[in-house]
């Protein structure tokens, strides 16, 4: 790892593969990256544990196609409580859906199906447990942004159309 003169730190060539999110964990005082691993169809994306010095901890701390574990393409992560949530695509159906992972083990806890998305991308935690995800869409789908509640229901809090049109990050203030 290198610090960079702006002050944020650089990671090269330390095996991720087209990592696309980071977000620290206070509690356990690491950062969680996703990557996509290789560019296909396989069940092969993974989730690494950084330290705060940039040291890498676990490069595949959760690892799709391990103990049934299913990690298609995790894009965004949140983290609320317990678990940390990550959005994903259903390897068997193409369709959206978040995992949900032990916060302190990694172990696979359960998926939220989110049959109408093209993309699922980030996502964002409410104090509540509500979370947030957005869809970037696709080719021919505009994008979308869902609420999922804390009991895992599913809805759409923004419909897909022009002003969602790849819609990529939320935040919740």
């Amino acid at each position: 790892a290198q610090t960079a003169p702006s002050g944020r730190m650089v990671l090269a060539d330390v095996g991720f593969v087209n990592s696309e999110a980071a977000r620290y964990d206070p509690v356990a005082d690491h950062y969680l990256v996703t990557n996509l691993g290789p560019r296909g169809e396989g069940n092969d994306g993974f989730i690494s544990r950084v330290s705060p010095d940039g040291a890498i901890r676990a490069l595949k701390w959760i690892e799709g196609g391990r103990d049934g574990t299913p990690l298609h393409e995790p894009l965004g992560l949140a983290i609320h409580g317990d678990e940390i949530f990550v959005a994903d695509r259903d390897g068997e159906t193409g369709q959206g859906a978040v995992r949900v992972f032990d916060r302190a083990s990694g172990a696979y806890r359960r998926s939220i199906a989110v049959p109408d998305a093209a993309r699922l991308n980030d996502l964002a935690a409410a104090p509540d447990g509500t979370l947030y995800v957005t869809d970037s869409g696709s080719q021919t789908d505009e994008g979308a942004l869902y609420v999922i509640s804390p009991a895992g229901e599913v809805g759409v809090f923004v419909a897909r159309g022009p002003e969602t049109q790849r819609a990529n990050g939320v935040a919740v203030t």
